[in-house]
């Protein structure tokens, strides 16, 4: 995939990595081992060979060049009934602190964007039920759930800062849950996705 993307437009400049599953609902001791290798291998196993790849083409660009990966609130906090989830998204924000602090000074930065609950066909069947869907948007200061339009900005927000900054100073705050390294570069809006947790900066 890197690959060919280079191969087409010559180099890799920017790259987003979304995949991921929701998983089982069980507590942990209930937790199949199936389900937990699943949620394991797509949302941080999957996020670690898209890396791999594209940070090897980028340190072939004397340009530089920006990761944004997804992770979620639940890669700050726990969440009762779904370990691995919550594991996966704690292993992305490691793994995207690791490697802002390895490439930085080469120009390459590297963020995560933690939302929160965003309305998605992955959240969709929870909201079926009037309770669970209060409480899901009751977690949100403003009273409602985010947007994939909202973390999308947040994430292009994060992207086209790479030619704001310089080496030294993505290696000093490119690291953790997205939070603009200069506010007046940071896109207006999502307010919503963090509320309970907020936007952190390394």
């Amino acid at each position: 995939m890197v690959e060919a993307g280079v191969e087409r437009f010559g180099r890799l400049d920017v790259a987003c990595n979304n995949a991921g599953i929701g998983g089982e609902a069980n507590p942990t001791a209930d937790y199949s081992i199936a389900g937990w290798h699943d949620v394991i291998a797509t949302n941080l196993n999957g996020t670690f060979f898209c890396m791999k790849h594209e940070l090897a083409a980028m340190l072939r660009s004397s340009e530089g060049g920006a990761i944004v990966n997804l992770s979620s609130v639940l890669g700050q906090v726990g969440f009762a009934t779904a370990p691995a989830y919550v594991a996966a998204k704690h292993g992305v924000v490691g793994l995207t602190r690791s490697a802002a602090l390895e490439y930085g000074p080469q120009g390459i930065r590297v963020n995560a964007v933690g939302p929160g609950f965003i309305l998605t066909a992955m959240t969709e069947k929870h909201r079926v039920d009037p309770e669970v869907d209060a409480m899901l948007r009751g977690f949100h200061a403003v009273g409602r759930m985010g947007t994939a339009r909202e973390v999308a900005n947040s994430c292009c927000g994060s992207a086209r800062q790479r030619r704001l900054s310089s080496p030294a100073r993505s290696t000093r705050s490119t690291a953790a849950i997205s939070r603009a390294e200069d506010r007046r570069a940071r896109p207006a809006g999502p307010a919503s996705l963090l509320d309970w947790a907020s936007w952190l900066r390394i």
